[in-house]
């Protein structure tokens, strides 16, 4: 079945999205990652999915980022990736899920938090903006203010180094050597050296100064008491984004290295900076074009990782696969740049993959054919239910629109 014949059918029906959300929440509230490897609390997977299920149940992201607020860092620790005002990357509530799915991973214990990622503080203060906007609860954004301070803390004293929001491997032994949402691409980012910067994590930080400035003016904090110039900060990063262009290709790198070598690799990543508002006009418009060629977009996504690429493999995790979040990201910006046509594409096309598989798996491959790869074939056993999947389809069949660039 192609992805438009999709539009003949039903959309999945309220209790097929019951259930995957049931299986997947929390005692606390927040929807776990995915069944059945990743039963536990995620910084960004939480936070995208309680922000795509805004118009589904608010209280999913609410729950997340209470949770979230009450593990946030208050130390340095290079043993498990803690610093002061950092949003964890995972946090196993206890032990059995760890020795069933991560056993022999030294930095990861039940009950104790992993930081090690360079987007879920960010993404945190977003998934604030994103709460205040859709729901007006400015009570709630009020008592977890201070944890936004700290979470903008962070990212200024800790994560900003030349111009970028950088990562770095503190402790070579333990924690991930690539930490923002491509955590599994391979030696594409886990060979890098020195402080690395993430293309899209740069528009993340961008869209969470401008969101922070917001959510101080509407909770009444004057400027003259806050310690950062959030603005001043968000226009640096953009005004340097274009560090990461390649003329060669005509697009964005993925990452620079600490040297500002670029990763030139044609991948979905720089798709993600069309949500944030962080591209001019232009930029934003050869983007969309970029990532909408036949190289990318199959008939069910967008893929990771361009098929002209020499690293391409739809049968791996992120390396040509199609990520269900990361196409909603990538829409929700086309939609903001007023390529509605093109979102409708992308909309149509995850919803007929979820539909044809009959499920809301993590990811799934798209061969040379345009057809489906069969879920038992792919290089790693998918989640499924995956969180931001079924989020995902809440999102697309509601046309839920995220919509939070700040003046």
């Amino acid at each position: 079945m192609q992805a438009d014949a999709f539009l003949k059918k039903r959309p999945f029906n309220a209790e097929i999205v019951d259930a995957a959300v049931s299986k997947l929440t929390s005692g606390s509230g927040y929807l776990y990652a995915g069944y059945p490897k990743f039963m536990e609390l995620f910084g960004r997977d939480s936070i995208i999915s309680g922000m795509q299920m805004l118009g589904y149940d608010s209280r999913i992201l609410k729950h997340s980022l209470e949770s979230l607020a009450r593990l946030q860092g208050t130390k340095v620790d290079a043993k498990n990736g803690e610093e002061p005002g950092k949003i964890l990357h995972e946090f196993f509530p206890d032990g059995s899920s760890v020795e069933a799915y991560k056993n022999g991973i030294p930095w990861l214990h039940g009950g104790k938090p992993a930081y090690f990622s360079v987007d879920s503080t960010p993404l945190f203060i977003i998934g604030a903006g994103a709460y205040l906007d859709k729901t007006g609860d400015i009570d709630f954004i009020r008592s977890i203010y201070g944890n936004i301070e700290r979470a903008v803390g962070w990212m200024a004293d800790y994560g900003l180094h030349d111009g970028f929001i950088r990562y770095s491997k503190l402790n070579p032994s333990e924690g991930l050597p690539s930490q923002s949402w491509k955590d599994g691409i391979g030696n594409m980012l886990e060979s890098l050296e020195g402080r690395v910067a993430v293309v899209e994590v740069q528009g993340y930080a961008y869209m969470a100064f401008r969101h922070f400035g917001a959510i101080s003016s509407a909770l009444g904090v004057d400027k003259a008491r806050q310690k950062y110039d959030t603005g001043a900060m968000a226009a640096q990063i953009k005004s340097n984004i274009g560090r990461f262009w390649s003329d060669k290709r005509g697009y964005y790198g993925i990452a620079l290295d600490g040297s500002d070598n670029l990763v030139e690799t044609v991948t979905s990543n720089p798709g993600q900076l069309l949500f944030t508002g962080i591209l001019d006009r232009g930029s934003a418009m050869a983007v969309a074009r970029r990532i909408m060629k036949r190289d990318m977009l199959t008939p069910y996504g967008i893929r990771t990782e361009s098929s002209f690429s020499e690293t391409f493999n739809p049968y791996k995790y992120q390396n040509g696969s199609v990520w269900p979040h990361d196409n909603w990201m990538i829409a929700q910006g086309l939609r903001r740049i007023g390529l509605d046509l093109e979102y409708e594409k992308v909309k149509r096309a995850v919803l007929g993959a979820c539909r044809e598989i009959g499920t809301f798996p993590e990811y799934y491959g798209v061969d040379a054919h345009g057809k489906i790869i069969s879920m038992g074939h792919m290089e790693t056993k998918a989640c499924d239910p995956q969180a931001w999947t079924v989020g995902a389809v809440c999102s697309f069949q509601t046309d839920t629109f995220i919509n939070l660039i700040r003046a």
